[in-house]
């Protein structure tokens, strides 16, 4: 299982060692591959946000109540406190009913989107979609061996009393863009973050965006592509840097420059 290996190469090679492969592997991909992006109509990207749509004294509260969270795992590589309070008021603001996900792993942005919809009273679908499949015996034990996680995806949903909202796809996202008839109003995109897929992912979520709808994106790390401690993907940088270089009608919002979060690694795709 992909998860197992990445886990094993972490341990052996050290966070370090693997950020200068990643960093130098991704930069060549940059500027030595060719993948032309076709002209996209980019008109349905039209909301934006301000700095008024986050506010700290809510995350405050929102990380004291321990039911709006996730789980407590400092281990867990699922998205952080922070980061799910972001998607909670984005999912406030925007209110999608059609959502999909690129990335299940173990369920935490779906969960956090699902639970939102749902004290809002929002009818709501949420297509989620990982290479792996997240509900299986194999995975269960691996989350619970390494992660102290002990449910599904599915069970947790269940769980939450939002199981019938949910549709589980296991398929590399490539292939799923190939069968998928659906459009939606919110793409979160956390999947693989090599850069050609990374690249791919995007370009394919704009081609399926509902009007007014909108694209975050995970892992987006910009500011220094310095080499720390931490496992970095450098995957979305380069793909959203050389999706703007193609489309000049479109840009970034990290936002990180809209809160005081500063280890928050989320982007907006805008229109200008």
């Amino acid at each position: 299982m992909l998860y197992k290996m990445k886990f094993l190469l972490k341990k052996i090679l050290g966070n370090k060692f693997i950020n200068l492969l990643k960093l130098f592997y991704t930069y060549i991909l940059f500027n030595f591959n060719k993948y032309n992006l076709k002209k996209i109509d980019s008109k349905n990207i039209l909301y934006k946000f301000s700095r008024k749509s986050f506010q700290i004294d809510k995350f405050n509260s929102f990380k004291k109540d321990n039911k709006n969270m996730f789980h407590l795992s400092n281990k867990s590589e699922a998205i952080s406190f922070i980061d799910q309070y972001l998607i909670k008021e984005i999912v406030t603001e925007l209110q999608p009913k059609k959502i999909l996900e690129i990335g299940t792993f173990i369920g935490a942005s779906s969960l956090v989107i699902g639970k939102t919809l749902k004290i809002l009273n929002v009818s709501f679908t949420i297509d989620t979609v990982d290479i792996n499949d997240v509900n299986s015996k194999d995975f269960k034990e691996f989350i619970n061996k390494n992660y102290f996680i002990d449910l599904t995806p599915f069970e947790i949903f269940k769980k939450n009393h939002i199981e019938n909202n949910i549709n589980f796809f296991t398929y590399k996202s490539y292939d799923f863009f190939k069968i998928n008839k659906n459009k939606y109003d919110f793409i979160f995109i956390d999947g693989s973050h090599q850069f050609k897929d990374v690249y791919n992912d995007i370009c394919n979520s704009l081609k399926i965006l509902n009007k007014n709808g909108l694209i975050l994106i995970h892992d987006y790390y910009y500011s220094k592509n310095k080499v720390t401690n931490k496992i970095i993907s450098y995957g979305p940088y380069f793909a959203l840097k050389k999706i703007l270089n193609e489309n000049h009608d479109l840009e970034l919002l990290p936002l990180k420059e809209l809160v005081n979060f500063d280890n928050t690694s989320l982007v907006l795709i805008q229109n200008r």
